[in-house]
């Protein structure tokens, strides 16, 4: 998993620099030079088929940050201090590049934090201390479930975040 999460983050710093070197455009599709066979950095080959997964991938985490937004009235990402970032994913990944494909929108620059593997972390302190027995329960009371699958907008903002480098 660590090792998928670690190429996970390489390949959004690569296409972010394949985007800007004009190798791959907005819509995820190589150049005509690279479109049959990929192109290698790296020692890494980046074909079609990942850049549309990594695509999908973006398309589901920008319009889930909308969603999100949305559900809980923030209008203006700006107004957020700080994002953490879950996940073995977030070590390694370049804020930037996830900015430059649109995976986050431009407000998040200098506010992402990575918290590595949080659901272990939060079940090892929940087991350990009776105040956060406490604090989970408050927690547990403010939470909200959210389907982004069964949301209203989700189906509409997924297509149209169906471009690299795109925030509305």
């Amino acid at each position: 998993c660590e090792e998928d999460a670690a190429f996970g983050a390489d390949m959004v710093s690569l296409v972010a620099e394949l985007l800007q070197q004009e190798i791959v455009d907005r819509n995820g599709l190589l150049t005509e030079e690279y479109f049959e066979k990929g192109i290698t950095i790296g020692g890494v080959v980046i074909t079609q088929d990942y850049l549309q997964k990594l695509l999908l991938a973006k398309a589901a985490v920008a319009a889930g940050i909308e969603v999100l937004g949305k559900e809980y009235g923030i209008l203006d990402f700006s107004e957020i201090s700080r994002i953490y970032i879950a996940g073995g994913m977030g070590f390694t990944m370049s804020e930037d590049a996830a900015i430059r494909i649109g995976m986050f929108p431009e407000t998040f620059r200098k506010k992402t934090v990575a918290v590595g593997n949080t659901s272990l972390a939060g079940a090892y302190y929940f087991a350990r201390a009776k105040a956060a027995k406490e604090e989970a329960q408050e927690l547990k009371r403010m939470a909200r479930k959210i389907n982004l699958a069964r949301h209203p907008d989700f189906s509409k903002l997924y297509c149209d975040k169906m471009v690299f480098n795109i925030w509305s």
